[in-house]
């Protein structure tokens, strides 16, 4: 059982960690993770300038379901994640599982968009897991079944979300591959 306890503080710091990493656009965190969505495509146009956020989010003024906040984060990097207040109080369920950055290559007019898995995501997994284990191992059969009813609840909410955001993220790299640079 402390074992469950000291996993749950760890979540939380990283978790809290991961919320100050996330609202700032962290250089680092923006490019490092795990890639769970890609998007490529050649630059239309002759132009071989770099797109800006400013650029890109004039394009994103007009859509509905596109409230993304950008960063540069260095020459032809741009972090991206979904506006903050954008999360009505309807949603209030629902919390990104992805962050990205888009990423302009030059030599080969090139640009590519990455979502990678928020930490805290695949924390909460893991400690689903843990429990499950736990649970197993100390023969207490509510801490296996609460673990399995846990593990189903977040699997289909991150489901979800997965498919709100990509359908999100696709709908970014289309309005990112009409803009004239």
């Amino acid at each position: 059982m402390t074992l469950l306890i000291v996993f749950f503080f760890i979540i939380l710091i990283l978790s809290i960690i991961e919320e100050l990493l996330f609202i700032f656009f962290n250089k680092w965190y923006y490019q490092h993770g795990i890639r769970i969505m890609h998007f490529s495509f050649h630059v239309i146009g002759e132009a071989m300038q770099i797109p800006t956020a400013e650029k890109i989010n004039l394009c994103l003024l007009d859509s509905e379901r596109i409230k993304f906040k950008l960063k540069e984060i260095s020459k032809g990097k741009i972090a991206f994640r979904e506006s903050i207040f954008q999360w009505k109080i309807v949603n209030i369920l629902y919390r990104p599982i992805m962050r990205g950055y888009l990423n302009y290559d030059q030599s080969s007019r090139r640009i590519e968009i990455y979502g990678l898995l928020m930490w805290s995501v695949a924390s909460v997994a893991f400690f689903l897991i843990v429990l499950f284990v736990v649970g197993n191992l100390i023969g207490n059969i509510y801490l296996v079944l609460i673990g399995i009813g846990l593990i189903l609840i977040l699997s289909i909410l991150n489901g979800l979300y997965f498919f709100v955001q990509s359908r999100r993220y696709k709908e970014f790299a289309h309005i990112v591959s009409k803009i004239k640079f």
